[in-house]
């Protein structure tokens, strides 16, 4: 069995990043789902395992770009690509395609994380508001009227003396 090339394991990790960000797009959607339903326990364990996708992700990008330079050394390129759009015009036909084909799905991904994230801050406003309305007619029920009725009445006029206090008391 023949050892890999630069380029194919390039081709895996670019693989391997697709997956992740559709795994994570799938737990964004259930982010959504717990959001509509002010599921705030579920919330937590969603947060630790979105932590997770992005150290994921950080990690297999340190590995591209690792991968990255042993394919400028294998092309015998002077200067490493610091990305795979510059790659490209130095791969081989028959590789770039492949090469192309990934970076455009990444692309599409990365934009509907994006898209999928500011929606789910939209939902997640909208759940802060609802339990901080709902923690207030608590507050409010537990404590009483915030206001108090009028029962006394002062005397109106200049201060002087007699006028804070009624003779008859």
């Amino acid at each position: 069995m023949k050892p890999w090339t630069a380029v194919e394991k390039l081709i895996l990790c670019l693989q391997e990043t697709k997956t992740i960000h559709q795994e994570l797009i799938e737990l964004l959607a259930t982010e959504k789902e717990i959001y509509i339903r002010a599921q705030v326990q579920e919330l937590e364990k969603l947060n630790h395992d979105k932590e997770l996708y992005l150290q994921k992700i950080k990690l297999a990008e340190q590995l591209r770009f690792k991968i990255m330079e042993e394919v400028s050394t294998e092309l015998s390129l002077i200067k490493v690509p610091q990305n795979i759009s510059e790659l490209l015009t130095r791969l081989p036909e028959e590789q770039k395609q492949k090469v192309w084909n990934l970076k455009i799905e990444l692309e599409s991904l990365i934009q509907t994380l994006s898209d999928t994230n500011k929606d789910n801050s939209i939902y997640a406003n909208s759940a802060l508001k609802t339990l901080n309305g709902a923690m207030d007619q608590v507050k409010e029920s537990i404590s009483g009227k915030k206001t108090y009725k009028k029962k006394g009445n002062f005397k109106e006029g200049p201060d002087q003396a007699g006028n804070f206090m009624s003779k008859e008391a």
